[in-house]
């Protein structure tokens, strides 16, 4: 399924999950874990070390699931490509919101990106004035990630999660506020 899933799949036969050891990143404390439901949330999260020995699991996995990682590094691009296209029309002072958006579409032609989170990424560029080490992108996400979060969010449901959380650890609290207003 996921990539931290075969890491952590393995563990599922085990019945003492006292034998079970899992950190995430560097942090020693290790997570509580007592039944094979309470792995599930972290199937996605990639494993950095993995060890069996006499029957004793230890697992280090990253802090966020893979996708997640993959979606950040891709917002950065696009906003390294919006804030070329920004200090550009910046030089020529020509910026503003709809220039800057045509700017990009004309030069970078990101097939699978949707026009709705560049015009917020551009937005939100514009307002902190070009600096995009400014900009949050911790409530935005691609497609193609939401595609993951809905296979973690069936699978948490299928061990035993509650749907409102289920979907407050797959989607963050920003889309869960979202859901419960619609």
């Amino acid at each position: 399924m996921l990539s931290g899933y075969d890491s952590l799949i393995a563990i599922g036969k085990v019945t003492d999950f006292s034998k079970v050891h899992i950190y995430i990143n560097n942090n020693p404390v290790e997570l509580r874990i007592d039944s094979y439901k309470d792995l599930t949330p972290y199937f996605p999260c990639v494993p950095s070390v993995e060890t069996h020995c006499d029957g004793e699991y230890r697992i280090c996995i990253s802090g966020k699931p893979w996708y997640r990682i993959e979606e950040e590094q891709m917002l950065r691009i696009y906003l390294r490509d919006l804030t070329t296209c920004y200090n550009r029309l910046k030089r020529i002072k020509d910026l503003s919101l709809e220039r800057l958006i045509e700017r990009y579409n004309n030069k970078y032609n990101w097939s699978h990106t949707k026009d709705e989170l560049i015009a917020e990424l551009a937005s939100r560029l514009i307002e902190v004035k070009g600096k995009k080490d400014k900009v949050d992108i911790s409530d935005l996400y691609l497609p193609s990630g939401d595609w993951f979060r809905k296979r973690l969010y069936e699978e948490m449901i299928k061990n035993g999660w509650r749907e409102e959380v289920a979907y407050y650890w797959c989607y963050g609290w920003n889309r869960w506020t979202g859901k419960e207003e619609e």
